[in-house]
């Protein structure tokens, strides 16, 4: 009897147990009985015989695709893209009742794919990975967009990769290259246009440089001719003066007097022998020899066959 009561215990047990369940803290519960559906909160809940207890999470839920997108320049890529969503809490009941549990799947899948389409198709391929940042923003808002009606929020949108065939990518890097060459081509000319500006600069200034250059030699040259000219109509000022001023001053006294001072100044030279003097109304020289220093004292030498120097006499 005891065994008997022991085994109905548990078997009482194991079927309340069974009725009993847990939602966790970042959980929310649907409890759904016939005609009927209520939210449940995070506890323990038991669930009747025919009622049915359907958990949402109410975390942030990361789902990866990879889609096919064909670039503004025509390149066709794989995207591979993760996107964070989830149901808005107070409105879950709501999202069980039009969408179900499976909103991923059912809705939020099509529009994330879309968008990713729709949005990298106006890029070129080469600008993508130049802007990632604007591209996940822009697909992010479209999605927001879309399910904002379907009580489903999105956290945030990532580009993970891009995948390109071989062939792409040598299409990619000759196309790069020309676009380099072009822009190389473009730049050389710049630089040979930029430096015939230069040397156009350049000869315009020396050619200013050599007329300024000739005109000031051509002033420098008149001063000095003007100055020249000047310099000897003064210095034939001057001699005119200064010989004027001479022959005011060259009286006949005045020039015998000079004559005689020279005649002694020639007697006194070692090397003079016999000097001629003119004296005399007629003009006749007489001479003198030096030699017999007629003149060292008088009285003293021999004065035969000599004549004296004549004094002077003053007017």
């Amino acid at each position: 009897m005891r065994i008997l009561k022991i085994s109905l215990s548990f078997i009482i047990a194991v079927i309340l147990s069974s009725c009993m369940s847990v939602i966790k803290k970042e959980e929310v519960g649907i409890l759904s009985g016939p005609g009927n559906s209520t939210i449940v909160n995070s506890g323990t809940v038991r669930v009747g015989y025919n009622e049915e207890l359907i958990i949402y999470s109410t975390r942030w839920e990361n789902h990866v695709e990879k889609v096919d997108v064909i670039t503004q320049d025509d390149l066709h890529i794989d995207v591979v893209a993760s996107i964070i969503v989830r149901p808005v809490k107070e409105k879950i009941l709501d999202v069980h009742l039009n969408i179900g549990k499976d909103y991923y799947q059912k809705i939020v899948k099509a529009e994330f794919r879309t968008a990713i389409r729709n949005i990298m198709t106006g890029y070129q391929m080469i600008m993508i990975s130049k802007k990632s940042q604007t591209i996940e923003d822009e697909i992010k808002d479209l999605v927001a967009r879309k399910l904002a009606n379907k009580n489903l929020e999105v956290s945030d949108i990532n580009i993970d990769d891009i995948n390109l065939s071989p062939k792409i990518l040598q299409a990619i890097e000759d196309k790069i290259a020309r676009q380099q060459e072009l822009e190389t081509m473009h730049y050389d000319m710049k630089i040979a246009q930029r430096n015939e500006e230069i040397a156009k600069m350049k000869a315009k200034t020396e050619s200013e440089v050599e007329i300024i250059r000739a005109e000031k030699e051509d002033q420098i040259a008149k001063i000095r001719v003007k100055t020249e000219a000047e310099s000897d109509i003064i210095r034939a000022t001057a001699r005119s003066k200064a010989q004027k001023l001479v022959n005011a001053h060259l009286t006949p006294s005045y020039l015998k007097l000079k004559a005689i001072e020279s005649h002694y100044k020639a007697f006194e030279s070692p090397n003079s022998k016999i000097i001629f003097i003119p004296i005399g109304k007629d003009g006749l020289p007489a001479y003198v020899n030096i030699n017999d220093k007629m003149f060292a004292n008088p009285g003293e030498g021999n004065t035969k066959g000599k004549q004296p120097l004549p004094a002077t006499s003053e007017e």
